[in-house]
């Protein structure tokens, strides 16, 4: 809402910008009192009625009393007294825009015109229902409905989010059949807006649609939750329906957009779209102006116009039918669902429903003796700090998630699989590893996990049981790069030689801001001793196995950034990285790149050879990489055909959570064209770790599927005593694993 009313702001500078030029020191003034009543908004201190009276001073000194101008202006202060809860003062001004209009406007509705008709009826809305006056906010809604039919078109994006806006309303007021009723009206419709809109937009214009868009479909999950806390059991069927829809439609919408866009791209024939995206890439490397990246969008768009050509997103059309079609007897397939209060649920779909189940979390949990949000709990990440002491506390998060009424449905043979897609803080939680028995039960501070008793199997989607199909026979991927056992502290490398640190020193050039935003490390990188020997148990195990696989070694000096993306374009089957890992969640706001996703990717990475440099010198030799491989970077490469990624290093599934899914490295290498990521949730025990991967490779290179490979690598690890706690097997989570 504050924005809302930032942008109407500024819309009264610009319209009175355009005056005569005897106003632009009123406008100048007007932009100062902008200024001070947004901050007043934002501060929600006792100006703001005093700078309202100054907004409506200025405009009555350029406009007069007597003028349409004056009462849109009457409006706007009407809404932002609605906005601070002054309804009195709100009700008051509403009157006199009203009464002004009538007399000074022009048009059918009694002096106004359409546009202002509707932005009063929607103001009107709007200050009923900060009231609690539901039945009235409704009317002036529905009203301002089929004007905005009329004036904008029942195709129009504003028609469709006044739809679901009404559905909204009735959802709060109970009324199951005539929200459903609004949301049927408008969420086909806008599903289909959303497809066209997307495949002629730049990939930076698809992140703000998607912004404004992803509220109303929101709704969709707020309205979903809502009924079924309520235990409406009306048309329920269309309901569960509905939201596993909505959840397929919006888990990693752009995500999978842009990997499906790059797909399409690079399977053409097209080589001007095809040239046009290596250079987009190259742009994004360099960290060029957004306005030059989406120059690169808008020539492939035109290259595959200008060829008859046109994308479209065919993820977007998968349903939870498809889903359903796609489990074997005794699969169950679970999409987890966070609303817009922070309130979990789950999604419930098997081969022989009709319809899909909706499950609500308990929102609640009790930890030491009192009781937490879900989401706080999660936040403690209670695996990781296991303690056989705090047992308790692990087994009632197990029960709150993992409820009877979900685990009923799992299967009950050795054959059926467990297909879950966490959402919020369960991205980030290694669920499957909470406990199916209650520890006491056991003794000896030992856990039975979900994973022990079924085939837990994490996706990014459900939907991923119809894209993620194996890979294309067409790549050349019998290819290796196993890094680790890297030289932190080598001096850089310039034309494939080491320099002396005299000579890099004379050759250097200012460092740019990007690499001191990297320099929030508490100290240097040490050495990852295991991690060498971790590369070399795997290229025995690789050389020794039946998969033909050529692996190559990139170890000490030969693990540097440069050679991770000379690996650009080039078909591997596996990519391995033994070595240090970081996400900075804290100093989020000292970056300033174009979006949020090209900001949360720089936030995270992993550390190459020479990577301690950064800590030490203001500067860097012209020429060579730092040392320091961010998502953003990782993204920007086309590592198509790469059938799995593993991130043998600390936090590497960690990022900024958002609804389109976790913003770190594991949507790089997604970006990137990884179909699988083996990844750690924390900081992980070097030794315990290359055990981890050693019996991982073992099986999985002997014939086992990747989930398998890793149940047996971690009960593995869980068999040597001095690492029977989780924080030593409990890190690594599969992504997409599925053969």
């Amino acid at each position: 809402m504050r924005y809302y009313i930032t942008a109407l702001l500024l819309l009264l500078c610009f319209n009175l910008r355009s005056q005569s030029e005897v106003y632009v020191d009123e406008y100048d003034n007007l932009v100062s009192i902008k200024n001070n009543l947004s901050s007043a908004i934002k501060e929600n201190n006792d100006k703001v009625s005093f700078y309202l009276n100054e907004l409506l001073s200025c405009y009555e000194r350029v406009y007069t009393k007597e003028s349409a101008e004056y009462a849109e202006c009457l409006l706007w202060s009407s809404l932002i007294c609605a906005n601070a809860l002054d309804f009195k003062q709100s009700d008051k001004l509403l009157s006199e825009a009203k009464d002004t209009f009538k007399k000074f406007g022009e048009g059918e509705f009694d002096g106004m015109d359409t546009i202002n008709m509707i932005f009063m009826l929607d103001v009107e809305s709007i200050i009923n229902d900060a009231m609690w006056r539901e039945i009235p906010s409704i009317r002036y809604a529905k009203r301002s409905l089929k004007l905005k039919k009329l004036y904008f078109g029942e195709e129009s994006e504003v028609y469709l989010d006044a739809i679901l806006d009404i559905s909204r309303k009735y959802a709060d007021r109970l009324k199951y059949n005539k929200a459903q009723k609004y949301h049927n009206l408008g969420y086909a419709s806008y599903v289909e807006l959303i497809k066209s809109e997307f495949v002629e937009l730049s990939e930076n214009e698809r992140i703000d649609y998607w912004n404004e868009a992803s509220v109303y479909i929101n709704k969709t999950i707020d309205v979903s939750y809502k009924f079924s806390d309520r235990k409406i059991r009306i048309n329920d069927s269309e309901l569960s329906e509905t939201l596993y829809n909505t959840l397929l439609l919006s888990k990693g919408l752009l995500l999978n957009t842009t990997i499906g866009f790059e797909n399409y791209i690079n399977a053409s024939n097209n080589e001007e779209a095809i040239a046009a995206l290596k250079k987009k890439k190259e742009m994004i490397d360099k960290e060029a102006l957004q306005t030059e990246i989406d120059s690169m969008d808008y020539l492939i768009l035109r290259c595959l116009k200008n060829a008859g050509d046109r994308y479209n997103i065919p993820h977007l059309s998968i349903n939870c039918d498809d889903v359903r079609m796609k489990l074997n007897e005794d699969d169950l397939a679970i999409e987890f669902f966070r609303n817009t209060s922070g309130d979990y649920g789950a999604v419930l779909m098997k081969r022989d429903w009709k319809s899909p189940e909706i499950i609500l979390l308990k929102q609640f949990v009790r930890i030491d003796g009192s009781y937490m949000p879900l989401e706080m709990a999660l936040r403690k990440k209670m695996i990781q700090n296991y303690d056989e002491t705090l047992s308790e506390n692990l087994w009632n998060l197990s029960k709150t998630i993992w409820t009877d009424q979900i685990v009923k449905y799992f299967p009950e043979t050795a054959d059926g699989k467990v297909y879950f897609s966490a959402d919020g803080e369960l991205l980030v939680n290694g669920i499957e590893y909470l406990p199916f028995v209650d520890p006491k039960d056991i003794g000896d501070g030992r856990i039975c996990t979900f994973s022990d008793v079924f085939s837990m199997n994490r996706l990014s989607s459900t939907r991923e049981l119809l894209i993620s199909d194996p890979v294309s026979s067409s790549y050349d991927n019998d290819k290796a790069a196993i890094y680790g056992g890297l030289d932190y502290d080598m001096d850089y490398v310039f034309d494939s030689t080491i320099m002396s640190r005299n000579k890099c020193l004379a050759e250097t050039v200012v460092m740019p801001d990007t690499i001191n935003e990297k320099r929030y490390a508490l100290g240097t990188l040490s050495k990852l001793k295991g991690t060498k020997t971790e590369v070399d148990s795997i290229l025995c195990i690789l050389n020794e196995s039946e998969l033909s696989i050529k692996a190559e070694a990139y170890v000490y000096d030969k693990g540097t950034e440069e050679s991770f993306k000379n690996l650009d374009g080039k078909s591997y089957k596996i990519i391995h990285i033994a070595t240090h890992g970081f996400f900075n969640q804290q100093n989020a706001n000292m970056y300033n790149h174009h979006n949020k996703i090209e900001n949360s990717l720089t936030r995270s990475g992993l550390y190459m050879a020479a990577a301690n440099n950064i800590f030490f010198y203001d500067t860097i030799p012209e020429g060579v990489e730092d040392g320091v491989l961010t998502s953003l970077e990782i993204s920007s490469l086309n590592l198509q055909g790469l059938d799995m990624v593993i991130l043998s290093a600390c936090e590497t599934a960690l990022g900024e959570i958002s609804s389109d899914g976790v913003f770190g490295l594991q949507r790089a290498f997604k970006m990137a064209g990884a179909k699988s990521i083996l990844m750690s949730l924390w900081k992980v025990d070097d030794d315990a770790t290359c055990f981890l991967m050693t019996e991982f490779y073992r099986n999985w290179t002997g014939g086992k599927s990747k989930q398998e490979a890793l149940n047996i690598a971690r009960n593995a690890v869980r068999s040597n005593e001095k690492w029977q706690n989780p924080k030593y097997w409990a890190a690594f989570i599969l992504l997409d694993g599925i053969e």
